[in-house]
């Protein structure tokens, strides 16, 4: 359940390096349940982000029309709810880049 608080990390960070050319995919799990997650993008360039259930993983694709796909701007941090992750519980975390190859990390926990 998301939490009307400061972000409170509940799992180690990935590291994702984007790519223009296909999706980059990890599978990643917490230390406590959560449904929230702190997509930093420390580069100059957007990048496309989709978390989905391991059980049936998405492949974000970068947006012609529509897509699976949550835009996070250059030099931004979002917080997004997505599906639940636990430490029995995987999610797949998918990124996609326009160009060049952006670092985006991902920390699973509860708040703002």
């Amino acid at each position: 359940m998301a939490n009307n608080i400061a972000f409170q990390p509940m799992g180690k960070t990935v590291r994702l390096v984007a790519s223009s050319s296909a999706a980059n995919n990890a599978s990643i799990n917490s230390d406590s349940p959560a449904n929230q997650y702190r997509i930093a993008n420390h580069s100059g360039l957007p990048v496309y982000v989709w978390i989905s259930p391991i059980g049936s993983p998405v492949n974000v694709a970068a947006p012609v029309g529509s897509a699976y796909a949550i835009p996070v701007p250059a030099n931004v941090v979002s917080i997004i709810t997505g599906p639940q992750v636990s430490a029995n519980a995987n999610v797949q975390i998918s990124v996609i880049c326009e160009s060049g190859t952006p670092d985006v990390y991902i920390t699973p926990g509860e708040g703002l």
